[in-house]
């Protein structure tokens, strides 16, 4: 299991961390078959335009299932949770 710890990057507040944040994971996941955990301990608030790299993004390209049984999220408050959701849930429909 790897862990990223997002409070090391805030602010969270712009795509361009986000494409950052997008790469580590995917070449996270492509280098092993590990569970990549997404920690958002101590962070409280992060745009719509960060999330939607490292989900929508990054689900485009390697897609949903793979981005299911890898990518787990940790410390996520109840306003971060939902933004999370609503991103994924296209996602849930299809796969």
């Amino acid at each position: 299991m790897s862990k990223i710890e997002f409070k090391e990057f805030m602010p969270l507040i712009s795509h361009q961390i986000g494409i950052v944040l997008k790469d580590k994971i995917k070449m996270m996941i492509e280098k092993s078959d590990d569970i990549v955990v997404l920690d958002f301990d101590s962070v409280h608030i992060c745009t719509d335009s960060f999330l939607t790299q490292i989900t929508s993004s990054l689900i485009d390209e390697i897609g949903y299932k793979k981005y299911k049984a890898q990518v787990k999220f940790a410390n996520v408050n109840d306003f971060i949770k939902a933004m999370v959701k609503t991103k994924l849930v296209a996602f849930r429909q299809v796969a």
